[in-house]
């Protein structure tokens, strides 16, 4: 795998970004014996082995682990350091910072503000007086609801569906970001100075993005610092979002304390790993449901049995909507937004996995310092050892365990924003179920197999999304 490789298209010779995706149906694990392969160059290139065994997955990851990212695997600090583009000890001051940011009192706010965003969309977009309604692209809705709900949660910037141009600046520049990193990363600074739309749009949304959270940063430290000084504790308002709570944990930290660029790098992945990941899984889940009525009916008997009395849902049922999540869990499981992830051996190391060309029987591979393994998340989460038929949709897998769930990492650097998507996910995803019956809108003679090979063929670059979902939603009788 190269940076040139990953611009051109799967091939035999080449296996390129799709290889992961493009070759799940074929034997090419399976043809070698093994969960784990060598890709070699012909060419250009370093060798590389690639992985579908859980097991590896979960050595690789494990708070034992011998591996970590490459540096090359580090690129997302176009903003700052951060918790994901670091290792070792800056890792370690990365998550100790970062981590607290993250409680009860977050994932509370997270349900509040998505069921306000979810009310909101209806009534701006003119759903609420429809008794059905169709739409070209709903991983739109889904874009706009996860940017919303990241801004007021994450940042304390509570936008309403249809923001005012002063807001409207920093979204479209947030949307920018986030969907442009293959193009920071690899574009030359100079090349920002050619007569290039794109470049330049991509250029003066990083320029926003960095001068909006640069001033929020320096007026949130020194209402901060004031509070602390006056020896009563920060003000539940001022650390009321992740934001607030990163700067303050920052704070207390002293001289291990993140810098305003780290601070800034950090913001920056999480407003990426919270926007873009939640959107696309969003889509996928109601293009699923919409394909799979009976799974739909399922889910949505349980949210009308919770509330036989007429109420509302509230965050205080978020435990008992098991079901629901269990369709963003599988939906995360079938297109799984990480679909690669990347280590390198630290020392030299054995990995033992399962053999499939000798069943009952385990092989031992030797990896020594410097190797790097590629973690592919496709297969291995349609690994037909984990997940009996494994490329069917089957929610009711997650109901009771989701222990073999690995689709948020593992170990010491699983993900820290999990709950948080998986509060917005059950939110929205019961409400939405609640009020509506989902339907995919097919092209005249497609076929549902048809449709989700054209509908949910992903796009590959930092994170596996897919094109335009078109649904159809039809209010429920109640």
């Amino acid at each position: 795998m190269s940076a040139l490789g990953s611009t051109i298209p799967t091939f035999w010779w080449n296996p390129g970004l799709y290889f992961v995706w493009d070759w799940k149906d074929s034997p090419v694990y399976k043809k070698r014996g093994s969960e784990v392969v060598a890709f070699i160059p012909l060419v250009y290139g370093r060798s590389m082995l690639y992985t579908t065994s859980p097991e590896v997955i979960q050595q690789i990851l494990g708070y034992d682990s011998t591996f970590q990212k490459p540096d090359f695997a580090l690129a997302l600090d176009l903003l700052g350091a951060n918790v994901v583009a670091s290792n070792g000890e800056q890792w370690r001051r990365h998550r100790k910072v970062t981590a607290p940011a993250f409680h009860q009192s977050t994932y509370r706010n997270v349900w509040l503000e998505t069921a306000r965003i979810y009310e909101d969309m209806l009534n701006t977009e003119g759903w609420n007086a429809a008794d059905t309604f169709s739409t070209p692209s709903f991983n739109q809705a889904t874009t706009k609801v996860a940017l919303l709900v990241i801004a007021a949660c994450g940042f304390g910037i509570p936008l309403p569906w249809s923001s005012p141009s002063n807001g409207l600046s920093i979204r479209e520049s947030i949307v920018t970001v986030a969907s442009s990193i293959l193009i920071r990363v690899y574009t030359p600074r100079l090349a920002y100075f050619l007569p290039i739309t794109r470049l330049q749009k991509v250029d003066k949304a990083y320029t926003e993005f960095e001068r909006f959270m640069k001033e929020h940063i320096a007026s949130r430290k020194t209402e901060i610092k004031k509070m602390l000084a006056l020896g009563n504790g920060v003000d539940e308002k001022v650390g009321s979002d992740i934001f607030g709570r990163l700067v303050q944990a920052s704070e207390t930290e002293g001289r291990l304390g993140l810098a305003d660029q780290e601070l800034l790098g950090n913001c920056f992945i999480f407003l990426f790993a919270g926007h873009e990941t939640t959107a696309h899984t969003l889509a996928v889940t109601l293009a699923l449901l919409g394909m799979h009525q009976d799974e739909q009916d399922r889910v949505y008997r349980h949210i009308r049995d919770l509330l036989n009395t007429g109420r509302q849902l509230s965050f205080e049922d978020s435990g008992a909507l098991t079901p629901v999540l269990s369709c963003f869990y599988e939906a995360l499981r079938l297109y799984p937004a990480a679909y690669v992830a990347i280590r390198e051996a630290t020392e030299e190391t054995v990995l033992t996995y399962p053999s499939i060309s000798h069943p009952g029987t385990d092989e031992h591979l030797l990896v020594p310092v410097g190797s790097q393994i590629v973690l592919d998340m496709v297969n291995a989460n349609r690994n037909p050892r984990h997940f009996p038929d494994p490329d069917k949709f089957r929610p009711s897998r997650w109901d009771q365990s989701t222990d073999s769930f690995f689709a948020f990492s593992l170990g010491p650097r699983a993900c820290l924003g999990r709950k948080f998507a998986t509060t917005e996910a059950t939110c929205f995803l019961s409400h939405l179920l609640r009020d509506w019956r989902v339907e995919i809108v097919r092209r005249e003679g497609e076929t549902d197999a048809q449709w989700e090979s054209r509908v949910l063929y992903p796009k590959m670059a930092v994170t596996l999304t897919t094109g335009d979902v078109p649904l159809r939603f039809i209010r429920r009788e109640v």
